[in-house]
């Protein structure tokens, strides 16, 4: 299919012709991406979107965009070494390290629990470990008559911090993917969002360590312990015991996880080291004609990942059909699909040479006396959206295509995280219904929320200029 927008004549008819069409084209976005997530959330937003490739290609005819595949490979490579670790019960055993970790500061649980939870959801490259902590979150905090909003509030926002700034998360991996094309590596990437993340989730902690009322004068704590709802609980102590294959898959997947971290921080060092230099020049006709790299950077983690898989399938012997029962893997299937549609929808319309001029003639001015609204568009996508890997594959070739640094872009990649507005994050709804003490409510996230998001962009940009 030819597209003849971009050879139409730079009248001042056809421009706004190519406005409007545009903001058509968006506003059928918008909208089958909010039917999507009525339909059936993560996976309805993939397929609606998908629906709406095939309209941008036959009724506005558009040629149509390139499939994200190296997210979604990356996304894949996630759900089989991840799965293998669940399936092979190593899941459970970082679950009880980080549980004995958050009950054994009961006083500073706010504190304390996000931090444990940032450690390990950026060591596993998964939200999901934070559902397994928070019963644990809510009840310590209960036992410490600390207010559970507290530290379960902040350790959801943690969790989505760590998530961006996780050598083995997907959103990280693709936003690094975009950014090693101009010029900016894995390294400087995670010596922004790395102490950035950490810095904002202490900031975060401390802001919700004054947030709301003492449990001792809070209304509806109080009520709920007046008609017997809220109940003294106790933990299972007792020593729980753990397998040689639990312990092996955890070996296994951590250390992919650090080699992923060594030779992220020393790419270029290793490049040159395991190519020889004779070969770094392609020689045709004695001219030099283009470099040789010794492996993308976002091929290099998946095949770390595979190899994780590879040990624990060795070393534990699970069987590979139980792979297809871990949570982790059916959740990585959904994060697919999600990337996926509205990954191809949005390069069909901001990848057309038609729309990238009106963007350019249109954003980039804007984009340039205001660099912050580059954060704000993030946002507002990521609401709407609702996967930070989806929103990076949509926005970041679009802010770079428009002349947005690298670095400043890094610096705000956190923006994807304001799934709080909207509030349908399954953490957060899910924190609020295993806080007995009812003073966890999803609306009442969002201050916490803009705290984190505001602080985490904030230090990301000091840093950004600080590093250079």
């Amino acid at each position: 299919m030819v597209n003849t927008r971009s050879n139409c004549a730079s009248s001042s008819f056809v421009w706004r012709l190519l406005v409007f069409l545009l903001l058509c084209e968006m506003a059928v976005m918008i909208a089958l991406i909010i039917v999507g997530i009525k339909f059936g959330g993560a996976i309805g937003v993939g397929l609606f979107s998908l629906l709406g490739t095939v309209i941008m290609v036959v009724v506005f005819r558009l040629p149509p965009g390139n499939i994200p595949v190296v997210p979604i490979m990356i996304i894949f490579s996630i759900a089989i070494s991840a799965g293998i670790l669940e399936a092979a019960g190593g899941l459970d055993l970082l679950v009880h390290w980080a549980s004995q970790a958050i009950k054994k500061y009961p006083a500073a649980i706010t504190f304390v629990a996000p931090l444990i939870t940032f450690l390990f959801v950026f060591g596993v490259g998964t939200s999901n470990i934070v559902m397994s902590l928070e019963p644990v979150i809510a009840r310590t905090a209960l036992r410490a008559r600390v207010r559970p909003e507290r530290p379960l509030v902040a350790s959801v926002l943690a969790s989505n911090t760590a998530l961006v700034a996780s050598p083995a998360a997907s959103s990280a991996l693709t936003a690094v993917g975009f950014l090693s094309g101009h010029g900016f590596s894995m390294a400087s990437y995670m010596a922004i969002v790395i102490p950035a993340a950490l810095l904002s989730t202490l900031l975060t902690s401390l802001f919700l360590n004054f947030w709301g009322k003492p449990l001792d004068r809070d209304p509806v704590y109080l009520e709920r312990v007046r008609t017997g709802v809220v109940k003294e609980t106790r933990d299972d102590d007792a020593a729980q015991r753990f397998s040689r294959t639990q312990y092996a898959a955890v070996i296994g997947f951590v250390s992919a996880i650090v080699c992923v971290m060594i030779v992220g921080l020393n790419y270029d060092t290793l490049g040159h080291a395991l190519i020889p230099g004779a070969m770094r020049d392609v020689i045709v006709d004695h001219a030099v004609t283009s470099k040789v790299t010794w492996m993308p950077a976002t091929m290099m983690v998946q095949l770390m990942l595979y190899m994780s898989a590879v040990f624990t399938l060795v070393v534990t012997r699970i069987p590979v059909r139980s792979i297809f029962e871990a949570k982790v893997f059916t959740s990585c299937v959904t994060a697919m699909m999600s990337v996926l549609g509205p990954g191809l929808l949005g390069s069909t319309i901001f990848g057309d040479a038609g729309n990238m001029r009106v963007l350019k003639e249109n954003l980039a001015p804007l984009v340039e006396k205001a660099p912050w609204l580059v954060a704000l568009l993030i946002a507002v996508l990521g609401m709407i959206v609702m996967s930070q890997t989806a929103t990076i594959s949509i926005m970041f070739p679009l802010a770079l295509s428009v002349g947005v640094p690298a670095g400043f872009l890094a610096a705000l990649v956190q923006a994807v995280n304001v799934q709080y507005v909207i509030p349908a994050l399954p953490t957060l709804l899910f924190a609020e219904e295993i806080d007995v003490t009812g003073t966890t409510n999803k609306y009442r996230a969002w201050p916490a929320g803009l705290v984190s998001t505001i602080s985490v962009c904030a230090i990301g940009v000091a840093l950004w200029r600080l590093i250079g």
